[in-house]
């Protein structure tokens, strides 16, 4: 297991481990490895799902500035779970699934960019190709998530964004018009796979780190938000919830001086048939 491997493996148990330092420590130094020109090697991954996930996380963190840096990261997750599903066209194993929902994500969350910036410029800037192909993988990764008989656990932070994206996904056509799209993407994902890595080299470059530069260091770190959404905070209570809290107490107690009261008065009624 490579290093980005590693990292990507403490940052996914970090969150069933509800370990928020462990997270952003590992989250800091996987962002410094991506950034680093001559660090960074897509194609010496082996467990691509693991990495794919990782970064969909963090990217949550991410401000969109640098965009140098953020598409660069973007790209990364897509290439690792297009990486995960590609052998598998007909979702046999629930990875699978799993990473064409975190794939709907990715595409609904930066259109923007994937779609008017990167499958345009692949397409010889034709807006409507390009929106054609963006709705079309973007279909595809929906459809093996949404039709599939696995049920997947998410964080609740990946649920919250997976609703957020479904709330504008398209209508589901038939089978038959939904396998020929199907069979048409399945033909293109390779031909992605091939640009991306040429192009986080060359057109979404990374910098040259010296490992002795600490300014670089405190740089990179400032590319996160001030807090991550991906650990579920405790909300204080609320004065309305004291209320009815008091409110629960007192009825109960009121309930319970009525049942003393009534047993009494039926103790006395007895006592005096008696005499």
């Amino acid at each position: 297991m490579n290093i980005i491997e590693n990292l990507s493996s403490v940052i996914v148990d970090s969150l069933g481990k509800n370990d928020i330092k462990l997270y952003e420590d590992s989250r800091n130094e996987m962002i410094t490895k991506i950034a680093n020109q001559d660090f960074f090697n897509l194609e010496g991954i082996e467990n691509y799902f693991t990495v794919g996930k990782a970064l969909t996380l963090i990217l949550d963190d991410m401000y969109k500035n640098p965009p140098l840096l953020y598409k660069r990261v973007v790209l990364c997750a897509t290439y690792c779970l297009l990486k995960a599903i590609i052998n598998d066209k007909y979702d046999k194993e629930e990875r699978t699934v799993h990473a064409s929902a975190l794939l709907y994500i990715l595409f609904s969350e930066n259109d923007d960019f994937i779609g008017r910036e990167y499958l345009m410029s692949k397409l010889r800037n034709n807006v409507q190709a390009a929106a054609f192909q963006f709705r079309g993988m973007q279909s595809v990764f929906y459809w093996k998530y949404k039709l599939s008989n696995y049920n997947i656990q998410f964080s609740p932070r990946i649920e919250q964004r997976l609703t957020n994206a479904i709330s504008s996904a398209p209508k589901i056509p038939d089978e038959n018009n939904r396998q020929k799209i199907i069979n048409f993407e399945y033909e293109n994902f390779p031909v992605l796979l091939d640009c991306i890595p040429m192009d986080i080299e060359i057109r979404y470059h990374g910098v040259f780190i010296d490992p002795f530069d600490s300014d670089i260091f405190a740089r990179l770190k400032s590319v996160f938000k001030p807090n991550t959404f991906n650990f579920p905070k405790k909300e204080p209570k609320t004065k309305r919830d004291t209320e009815i809290s008091y409110t629960e107490t007192s009825t109960l107690i009121n309930k319970r001086v009525c049942i003393v009261i009534s047993i009494i008065i039926i103790v006395l009624d007895i006592v005096l048939l008696l005499k």
